[in-house]
């Protein structure tokens, strides 16, 4: 979370930058009068460089900002694809299913100990994957052994259905939708 030091001194920074700017143009009129042609490219070209990034930054948000993200392309999957009133298996952040008529269990991996057979069992049909969390697990395999067992299974025996992945203009979370019987 170290963006959110560098925005507090982000404004300092761009004074700073458009004040040296400033003096290298100042510089350039003062030691050659008559290049005033100079100055000006050099200033247009200096904006230019300064402000590129954020303007990319910012284009990228916007692109992002106006698609849904993949906690709804994931909800509307689901929706499309899963029988009204299906068992679903969540993992955090969740997708608002419960409101929608589903039955829904939050996996909390703190509290949690079922096996993929256990959910199957119990007549769960899709399990809706945060593959960031999954990331982070295999980041710490000795830490979150157990995580990853059920992970192994998921993979053996359940089915990919769907997946969302991350991208520049799409996203938020990474979501894979596994079918964990073959009812759907």
């Amino acid at each position: 979370h170290w963006q959110r030091w560098v925005l507090q001194i982000l404004p300092l920074f761009a004074l700073f930058a458009s004040y040296g700017l400033h003096a290298v143009v100042a510089r350039i009129q003062i030691a050659w009068p008559g290049r005033q042609v100079l100055a000006s490219i050099l200033l247009a070209g200096g904006v230019t460089l300064l402000a590129a990034s954020p303007v990319f930054q910012a284009v990228a948000w916007n692109l992002r900002m106006s698609r849904p993200s993949n906690r709804i392309l994931a909800l509307h999957w689901i929706m499309d694809q899963a029988d009204p009133g299906a068992a679903i298996v969540l993992e955090p952040p969740e997708i608002p299913l419960s409101a929608a008529g589903y039955s829904v269990l939050l996996l909390s991996w703190d509290t949690a100990d079922k096996s993929f057979a256990e959910l199957e069992a119990e007549g769960y049909q899709y399990y809706v994957m945060n593959k960031m969390l999954f990331e982070r697990f295999q980041r710490e395999p000795l830490r979150y052994a157990r995580q990853l067992r059920f992970y192994a299974e998921l993979f053996d025996h359940g089915q990919l259905a769907a997946e969302f992945p991350v991208s520049n203009v799409q996203g938020h979370f990474p979501y894979a939708i596994y079918q964990i019987t073959g009812d759907s």
